[in-house]
């Protein structure tokens, strides 16, 4: 079997285990049950669903991290999140190019864009926790100033 095949195998077994151990979530109120999707339609569906979600949360902590930062380091972000967006979208591609343009390449670029974008969500999580601390211990220190105030 070649790495390639392998590969794939790899990735739809990843894909199907997903929904039965809960993995897929929020697709309560739809038409297609994500635990017993098997149909590359309803695997697609399923998995547009999941990404959606991570999207969605990857922007709203985004938005959320924004409102913490100003000045050069929100500048910075924002640059920063233009250029892993187009990374996070060309590797996807890439990602999925394994099925050289098969039923299951969709698919693949999907399962990698959600795991690309909820690593994001957690990486931004940890900035947002990093800026909250510097918040609450900015200026409860300062021993600079207090001898300075002194002298």
């Amino acid at each position: 079997m070649s790495l390639k095949t392998t590969y794939i195998l790899v990735l739809l077994s990843a894909i199907l285990l997903a929904g039965p151990l809960g993995l897929i979530a929020g697709t309560a109120g739809t038409d297609t049950d994500c635990s017993r999707a098997v149909s590359t339609a309803e695997m697609m569906h399923c998995a547009t669903r999941v990404y959606q979600e991570a999207d969605a949360e990857l922007n709203r902590v985004y938005r959320q991290l924004t409102t913490e930062l100003n000045g050069r380091r929100k500048v910075q972000l924002q640059a920063s999140q233009r250029a892993w967006l187009a990374f996070r979208d060309k590797n996807a591609v890439f990602a999925a190019g394994v099925a050289e343009d098969g039923s299951i390449a969709p698919l693949l670029e999907t399962a990698e864009l959600t795991t690309m974008t909820k690593a994001r969500t957690e990486q931004l999580r940890a900035y947002l926790k990093k800026a909250d601390t510097s918040e609450t211990t900015r200026g409860t220190d300062c021993p600079r100033e207090e001898n300075q105030q002194n002298n």
